[in-house]
């Protein structure tokens, strides 16, 4: 099994993109979704995932900063 983060402000695209992920059964994939880098930083401190999907461009923290982040721990 597979754990999959999606990063990205505009819930539409967030929720969208797990929800497609979700129901492909046949992937065995655990999806959990974060609305900002912030958020990312906070989930990725309590579990461990294979993927990250994160948006480049995000209010705050970028994507390219939270990738920094993630690579440091």
């Amino acid at each position: 099994m597979y754990r999959i983060l999606i990063v990205d402000d505009e819930a539409f695209i967030t929720d969208s993109l797990a929800f497609l992920l979700e129901n492909q059964k046949k992937l065995e994939l655990e999806v959990a979704r974060a609305y900002s880098a912030n958020e990312a930083l906070e989930v990725l401190n309590h579990a461990v995932f294979q993927i990250v999907i994160y948006e480049i461009e995000m209010p705050g923290m970028s994507g390219l900063e939270l990738l920094r982040e993630i690579k440091s721990k």
